[in-house]
């Protein structure tokens, strides 16, 4: 006998938090082999989560994915997908990874908890293969996912879909024709920080979420100096510095990529920049639009000033807790009391400026 939804657990498990509602549909979706989504003429319907992820958003009953199918998915319908026959194949991991789409687990308005498609079908593999849950059946409690991005405390994310917007807004117009989609990817480590989508060439994978203590020196190319991006020659970046890479370095490198160099090539690393192009245009692009001011209040979109290089020092004889804490309040911006840089011993009034300046930043 199918597995039914009465109106009194409809509103009681939508007033659940969202771990909460992740562990439910965690347990039903193992109980009954299945999920259910939105589905319109054009297929699943896909959202934005807030870091700016694509997701598919997913259900553990149809009753709550027809509850979401308001305004812009008004016209959708809810569609099951089988684990076995559907969500749990290669077909379908191929599909995601190929995509760059995530999973939004049990959306409720605009609450809900985002998860790599392989965390979560290795949760619900492992789930089906033993049904030994602690708890009662059925009653919501599930084995807890490998959640990177969740469990993973210090990962913060350094720079948002209106800061990538920005940047390439700025490169001039016949090197953006080519840009498709940019897809800002969680990640838990430093190993990769951008990559291109090998079919089409049109798409760009950029990280977003970094450790707190992070060095990106190794990345420097040729006669790239940390300086010129406001970092000290070893050690810890500051997050202004990995901010200003990942947006004017990276983010340009892989802008270059999708540049074609050899149009009646057949081969692609042939037709499109290699590395080496890819890095020249990403520095030729970067020190041009840093010859002349660019009026901004955030630091990143301009080179750095004798101001911000002198905040090196400062940096340099904080301790991992002070520059941990540092990290938490930058990111954190806009913060409207700057009293917390007092933590950070003597200041010079440059970078007291500084400081105070990139703590009262508004990040959309």
């Amino acid at each position: 006998m199918g597995w039914r939804v009465d109106e009194d657990e409809l509103l009681r498990v939508r007033a659940l938090d969202v771990d909460a509602r992740y562990a439910y549909a965690i347990n039903k979706a193992s109980e009954q082999g299945e999920l259910w989504t939105l589905a319109s003429d054009d297929g699943w319907v896909v959202s934005r989560n807030p870091d700016g992820d694509l997701t598919i958003p997913v259900w553990p009953h149809e009753r709550f994915a027809a509850f979401e199918a308001t305004g812009e998915w008004a016209d959708a319908i809810p569609e099951r997908v089988a684990l076995a026959d559907d969500w749990l194949t290669e077909r379908r991991a191929a599909w995601f990874e190929e995509h760059h789409l995530r999973v939004t687990v049990f959306l409720v308005g605009t609450s809900s908890m985002s998860v790599d498609y392989s965390d979560l079908a290795d949760l619900l593999r492992g789930n089906r293969r033993d049904r030994d849950l602690p708890g009662k059946p059925g009653s919501g409690v599930a084995r807890q996912p490998k959640r990177a991005t969740r469990m993973t405390k210090d990962l913060v994310r350094y720079i948002r879909s209106s800061e990538v917007d920005l940047v390439i807004q700025r490169v001039p117009e016949e090197f953006r024709t080519r840009i498709g989609e940019t897809f800002l990817r969680r990640t838990s480590d430093a190993k990769h920080l951008g990559s291109v989508t090998t079919r089409g060439r049109r798409d760009i994978d950029l990280a977003t979420r970094l450790p707190v203590r992070v060095s990106l020196g190794r990345y420097l190319h040729g006669q790239q100096d940390p300086a010129e991006f406001g970092a000290p020659k070893v050690g810890q970046w500051p997050p202004w510095a990995v901010r200003r890479f990942l947006l004017y370095d990276v983010l340009l490198h892989e802008i270059g990529h999708l540049q074609i160099v050899d149009p009646k090539a057949s081969r692609a690393e042939r037709k499109f920049a290699s590395e080496t192009r890819a890095q020249e245009f990403a520095d030729e692009i970067r020190r041009t639009l840093y010859s002349e001011s660019f009026e901004h209040a955030d630091p990143v979109h301009n080179a750095p000033t004798a101001a911000e290089l002198s905040t090196l020092g400062l940096w340099e004889r904080l301790d991992k807790a002070q520059r941990g804490h540092l990290v938490t309040l930058v990111l954190a911006a806009p913060r409207r009391n700057t009293a917390e840089l007092a933590r950070l011993g003597t200041l010079t009034n440059d970078q007291h400026e500084f400081l105070a300046r990139v703590l009262l930043l508004e990040r959309a």
